[in-house]
């Protein structure tokens, strides 16, 4: 049983306008004195780079000079179309994205070497902050509730329909103290990428508007970490573009 729950919704990039929300949910309250639950804040960064234009001379794969990530100095996998890589990084990590310098750290991503403008289509998406108490739920998503699409009905005209399905990104966390080490917090994050795939012919029409298959990958782990320590998750659409989820956990009054 939900006791209460806290949802913000606005308006964010992600290929258009969509809807991102975040939703938090509260485990009910004991009976008698309730105690307060120690809280800590979670920020969420969430980016997009888009894949290199065609004919570029860069690799829409993503190695070589079109995308590289480095930690420490050294190479950091970066996943194909619809796989994601997720890892903490307990220091700077530096992309280098279509021939450009970036800077990934607890507080986001920031350009280095250069005040040019930027040509790396590198999209800040969402940065959400949630007071999280342990042991709830919070959940992040972008996207947009349905898809749409054209149906040829019977007497030929062309009807437009809504896929009554979630399309975007969402990101599931929950805080809990560290059995593992003291001190510690340990995160758990649960993430979920639906895109729109092929989509069915339409009798009638050239155009590619019919009805869409919808694919889906997760990305489920525990992460052990300190206050004000973060994590990075790295995930590719199958269209190339990468997501950057960052997550930073701080105490209250940080």
């Amino acid at each position: 049983m939900r006791a209460s729950s806290l949802i913000w919704s606005l308006c964010c990039l992600w290929a258009g306008v969509t809807l991102m929300s975040v939703a938090q949910e509260s485990a009910p309250p004991a009976s008698g004195a309730a105690q307060a639950k120690p809280a800590y804040r979670v920020e969420v960064h969430v980016f997009r780079i888009l894949p290199a234009v065609e004919g570029s001379g860069e690799d829409l794969a993503g190695a070589g000079s079109a995308l590289a990530v480095l930690e420490n100095g050294k190479p950091v996998l970066v996943p194909k179309p619809g796989e994601t890589v997720a890892s903490i990084f307990g220091s700077a990590v530096e992309l280098q994205v279509h021939g450009e310098r970036w800077t990934l750290d607890r507080n986001g991503l920031s350009r280095t070497g250069s005040n040019a403008p930027s040509k790396a289509l590198v999209q800040a998406v969402s940065s959400p902050s949630i007071l999280l108490p342990l042991g709830e739920r919070a959940e992040i998503r972008m996207g947009l509730d349905g898809a749409q699409y054209f149906e040829r009905e019977e007497d030929g005209i062309f009807a437009l329909r809504t896929l009554n399905e979630f399309v975007g990104y969402a990101f599931e966390c929950t805080l809990s103290p560290s059995s593992h080490m003291k001190g510690a917090l340990s995160l758990r994050i649960a993430s979920t990428l639906r895109e729109t795939g092929d989509r069915e012919p339409v009798p009638g029409l050239s155009l590619n508007v019919g009805r869409p298959a919808i694919r889906e990958s997760k990305f489920d782990t525990s992460i052990q970490l300190k206050p004000n320590d973060w994590m990075g998750s790295v995930s590719r659409t199958e269209d190339g573009a990468m997501l950057l989820t960052l997550v930073t956990i701080r105490e209250t009054g940080s």
